[in-house]
């Protein structure tokens, strides 16, 4: 799971989608953006899912820049299946 606005621990997010497929066998990794329970730059292993957290952007336009590095961090995970929860992440930043 892919986010660059929704916190790591969103309830959709990490509630719904991340807890179910760890619940159901997936490896789950969720990217999103840091709280203070999950600081920025550190990955954690809670209820079944890795959260690597990103430090928090308040400006749109901010997060577009950093879309790529989104991205990279997405790509080292090497997944099977994507799920991306922002529609901005979706344009055009890498080739893999």
């Amino acid at each position: 799971h892919v986010c660059s606005a929704h916190p790591v621990d969103d309830g959709r997010v990490f509630q719904r989608a991340c807890k179910a497929g760890a619940e159901s066998g997936f490896e789950v990794h969720l990217i999103g953006v840091a709280t203070k329970s999950h600081p920025a730059g550190q990955s954690k292993f809670v209820y079944g899912v890795h959260v690597h957290a990103l430090p928090a952007i308040a400006s749109s336009l901010k997060r577009m820049r950093r879309r790529n590095d989104v991205a990279r961090m997405a790509a080292d995970l090497r997944p099977d299946i994507w799920q991306v929860h922002e529609p901005e992440l979706l344009k055009p930043c890498l080739s893999f």
